[in-house]
């Protein structure tokens, strides 16, 4: 019952921290909506690299933070152990990134189109830095059970934030969305330096054996991640891909080949899974490596599953409509037409069947063309 009590208490403490949390920073949303210009498009830049942040902090962190709290708790391995290969892992990747990103700053601010503001991206590098290291001491206090701890710095920057906005942005009545970002790295700053007991007293040792298997559970939860992240962003004016003419056919691609992936896995599956075991077990025999044998014996035979994924693949990719009428219509500035959208909409908004009719014939014999050189290199190669 103690324990459960126990439980219950730190579970409160975490949740309180963090509902509190974003009550309160929600309440930064109308000063800056009301401080800064709408013709500056100060919120805007906001809420845009505040987008890129939590991208980046996933793609930090690695998920290991919750591999730490899978392998300290595992019974197997010494949990200080884990802390240090964790955070000496995160840590190093933080800086590289850090350093690379510093590097690197004028173009990078001039691709995501603050080429006249760089600074502002290379304060949230700093930022998201320091925050995929402070993720490894804050997965260790709730380790400890340190929960107060853990929801006072939580608050201790929420409260130093918003009292640096309230000030800049309401008694001086400050417009410079810059700001937002400084008192960003000054309350993350602060926290860092409240979280130097977490980062001494201990052997720093980096068990390289131990990194890869917390990799292997680790990385699969980076996907589910960065899926999450681009979920509530993809679309909106923090990812406007579909909405710029140099990244919606990429988009539209990464759909297409996340949508289309299935059916070749299932076949190529099915595939491997008739090849002959003994053709390899005697391959193996005779001292060929793994490369030789599915070079020479696998692929050979899953050629003609190959063969029939390529064309069907070909085929699928000619003839996409339904993707570009749900998502972008051809556009923008007919940056997504393809081939089978120029017939519908050559058909039904411009009204001119005979020339849609060509096209389609068109289409056809590309499509044939390629099956048919297709066929013939398969051929060639058995």
């Amino acid at each position: 019952m103690a324990g459960l009590k126990s439980l219950a208490k730190e579970t409160a403490i975490y949740g309180a921290s963090s509902i509190v949390g974003r009550f309160l920073n929600y309440l930064l949303v109308p000063v800056y909506t009301i401080a800064l210009p709408a013709s500056s498009g100060g919120y805007g830049v906001v809420t845009n690299i505040y987008a890129w942040v939590a991208l980046m902090l996933v793609l930090l962190t690695c998920g290991m933070e919750t591999g730490f709290f899978r392998f300290a708790n595992n019974g197997k391995d010494e949990p200080m152990r884990v802390y240090s290969t964790t955070l000496l892992s995160v840590g190093f990747g933080s800086l590289v990134f850090l350093a690379l990103g510093l590097l690197f700053l004028d173009p990078i601010a001039a691709w995501l189109e603050y080429g006249e503001h760089p600074w502002y991206i290379g304060m949230m590098m700093i930022v998201v830095a320091m925050d995929a290291i402070q993720s490894i001491p804050f997965a260790y206090l709730r380790y400890k059970k340190r929960p107060i701890k853990f929801a006072a710095l939580k608050l201790l920057f929420i409260f130093l934030n918003i009292a640096l906005n309230l000030f800049y942005y309401v008694v001086l009545k400050g417009n410079d969305v810059g700001y937002a970002f400084l008192f960003n790295l000054i309350c993350t700053s602060v926290v860092m330096l409240c979280m130097i007991p977490e980062l001494r007293g201990f052997t720093y040792t980096l068990d390289r054996e131990l990194l890869k298997r917390m990799l292997r559970y680790s990385l699969p939860l980076v996907i589910l991640g960065v899926a999450g992240i681009l979920n509530q962003v993809a679309g909106t004016s923090s990812f406007d891909w579909l909405g710029n003419p140099k990244t919606a056919i990429w988009f539209i691609i990464l759909i297409l080949f996340t949508t289309s992936i299935g059916q070749p896995i299932v076949l190529y599956v099915a595939a491997l899974g008739n090849v002959d075991n003994s053709i390899i077990e005697a391959a193996e025999v005779d001292g060929a490596t793994k490369f030789q044998v599915f070079w020479k014996i696998k692929w050979p035979s899953i050629m003609p599953t190959t063969l029939y994924v390529l064309v069907i693949t070909t085929i699928n990719t000619f003839q996409c409509f339904a993707l570009i009428q749900l998502l972008t219509k051809g556009g923008p500035l007919n940056s997504t037409m393809t081939i089978m959208y120029q017939v519908y909409d050559t058909a039904y908004r411009l009204n001119d069947l005979g020339y849609a009719c060509a096209i389609g014939v068109v289409l056809a014999l590309i499509i044939a063309i390629f099956s048919a050189i297709q066929f013939k290199v398969a051929k060639t190669d058995n």
